[in-house]
């Protein structure tokens, strides 16, 4: 979520109420002259625990998986010197390159073990399988002579795997919305092989090749193996847990059908507007100094919205559905926040506490969110990003109030994130119904 410097800020206002305030209602005005902020408490509000929402899928994951992957980025590491010094790299730039990879395959390796699911450890065992064989390869390329055709010769059987996973593989299920979670996750997977094994990846010809070359094209299709694997381990394990394997393909068409012809109608009622200029997309004169960023990132992601028409034909059914859900999100929290901005709902940032009144409550919007209606699984398909936003925003905050005081202009866009996050959240379990009904039938 990061992007150029944005424009002007201010926050959403929401039903909550900024602290110390019982009604934004009286905040709603532009601010005169710009605002210094105390560098010490904006940090603290940063600082907060952030919300917590975990990338899951609902399989049950063994530890005997994660604990093979665990061991494969190892033994990659394991015969590479440590540390790596000027007599074992001779060129520093190449040196550099293999440390940095080394941490990070370290860092991926202590994150996994932390890790707040099953599926959030998987990913990034995979970061760690590319880092250490990046390094690996690398390493080779220098002490032994492994050259870019060597490592080359290793796609072609990657490519072959993943032919057969597919061959076998079925949309089923029991459930359709537990079972288009399920294969969506094992969609994400298998595309992100076959964008590794792609035979029309430039190839770099014999003695042109250095050894951070190879390192990258091994470090790629080690990620692709790891993938491949948990793919195929959570197929397995998922189907091990029906008791019959009932075809859902033409569920998931007709649920993929639906939500994409309502993408289109609702993309079709996005009024016309420029989303670098947010304020265009409202009825009245608005200040730059209002709140627009959010209404402007939103549009932005709802310009880039197709409706799904590839993924349908490409017959990637739990893709397109989960495509539609966002996107249905994203247009509910645009309509929102545009609303609120047409009713002059401007919230003025004037001290730290504001910020963090923002904050809280883009994360109570999180929380209640998490645990509202009957789809708790497709609201924290969503909301897993929705989190993020939040997240990547205190560090933005902490990145930028570095002094001990600091202009209002410098924490605009993190502090929007928090205002669009807000809006995201409470458009989620509505979104989520509409899906749901979609995938039953109903």
């Amino acid at each position: 979520m990061t992007g150029t410097p944005r424009r002007r800020f201010l926050a959403l206002a929401g039903t909550a109420s900024l602290a110390g305030c019982t009604d934004l209602r009286g905040l709603l005005r532009d601010t005169p002259e710009p605002v210094p902020l105390e560098g010490a408490a904006l940090r603290a509000v940063a600082d907060r625990e952030a919300p917590s929402i975990p990338e899951t899928v609902p399989v049950d994951v063994a530890d005997d998986h994660l604990a093979s992957s665990t061991a494969t980025a190892r033994e990659h590491l394991d015969p590479v010197p440590s540390p790596l010094d000027a007599s074992a790299v001779p060129n520093g730039a190449i040196r550099q390159e293999l440390v940095e990879g080394r941490e990070e395959a370290t860092e991926a390796l202590a994150a996994s073990a932390g890790a707040a699911s099953p599926l959030e450890a998987m990913d990034e065992l995979r970061h760690a399988r590319q880092h250490a064989r990046f390094v690996a390869a690398g390493w080779a390329s220098v002490e032994a002579g492994l050259t870019y055709e060597d490592v080359l010769d290793d796609r072609s059987p990657v490519g072959d795997a993943v032919d057969r996973f597919r061959s076998r593989w079925r949309y089923v299920g029991a459930d359709p919305v537990r079972a288009s979670l399920v294969h969506l996750c094992i969609q994400e997977r298998v595309r992100y092989v076959l964008h590794h094994v792609d035979d029309r990846e430039p190839r770099i010809g014999p003695g042109h090749s250095s050894p951070l070359e190879v390192g990258r094209l091994a470090g790629g299709l080690e990620a692709a193996r790891a993938s491949l694997a948990d793919a195929t381990h959570v197929h397995d394990r998922f189907t091990a847990s029906l008791d019959e394997e009932r075809s859902l393909r033409e569920r998931f068409r007709s649920a993929a059908t639906t939500l994409a012809a309502r993408v289109r109608t609702r993309l079709d009622t996005v009024p016309e507007g420029d989303h670098h200029e947010p304020s265009s997309y409202v009825d009245r004169d608005v200040d730059e100094a209002v709140a627009v960023t959010g209404l402007g990132d939103l549009a932005r992601s709802l310009h880039f919205a197709d409706g799904g028409a590839d993924t349908l034909a490409r017959g990637e059914f739990p893709w397109a559905i989960h495509g539609a859900h966002q996107t249905l999100v994203w247009r509910r929290a645009f309509r929102s926040l545009r609303r609120r901005i047409e009713d002059g709902e401007h919230a003025t940032v004037e001290a730290a506490d504001d910020v963090g009144a923002i904050r809280a409550a883009a994360v109570t919007a999180i929380d209640e969110a998490a645990t509202a209606g009957s789809n708790p699984r497709l609201n924290h398909s969503v909301l897993a990003r929705v989190a993020r936003i939040v997240a990547e925003a205190d560090r933005m905050i902490v990145d930028q109030a570095d002094e001990d005081t600091i202009p209002l202009a410098y924490v605009e866009e993190p502090v929007g994130r928090y205002v669009m996050a807000r809006e995201l959240a409470r458009a989620t379990p509505p979104a989520s119904r509409t899906v749901a009904a979609a995938l039953r039938g109903n």
